[in-house]
């Protein structure tokens, strides 16, 4: 018996489409996962929060003019709408997702999978 990371039809399909098995963990071999679906779900971070992080991320990488074109650009971001509706689509992603995380297919592909540069 396995322990699919990531089960749900979206998934599945996306492996199934590039060719790929979806990554299990055998239970008889590791018990990684023997708690996973006893562990509290990875939240949405807050829409408002992650704008500000963002701002002070990048603050010390801009100039002052680059720097206001950035802040006018997020405002616009948080306040025209289009933030809050990807807010609600991530929401919707973590509510689909009850027994894993949200983000594990996401962070797998393009973070490990998708870009071949060395990570350090």
């Amino acid at each position: 018996m396995a322990a699919v990371i990531d089960a749900s039809p979206a998934a599945q399909a996306a492996a199934q489409r590039s060719g790929r098995q979806q990554w299990t963990e055998p239970l008889s071999v590791s018990p990684l996962w023997k708690h996973q679906a006893s562990l509290p779900t990875l939240p949405v971070p807050d829409l408002q929060q992650t704008c500000l992080r963002y701002l002070s991320s990048v603050r010390p990488l801009l100039t002052p003019t680059e720097f206001e074109a950035t802040r006018a650009a997020v405002v616009d971001f948080a306040l025209s709408g289009d933030g809050a509706k990807l807010q609600q689509r991530l929401t919707e992603r973590r509510k689909a997702h009850p027994l894993s995380s949200w983000l594990i297919t996401w962070w797998n592909d393009y973070a490990y999978l998708t870009d071949p540069s060395p990570v350090v």
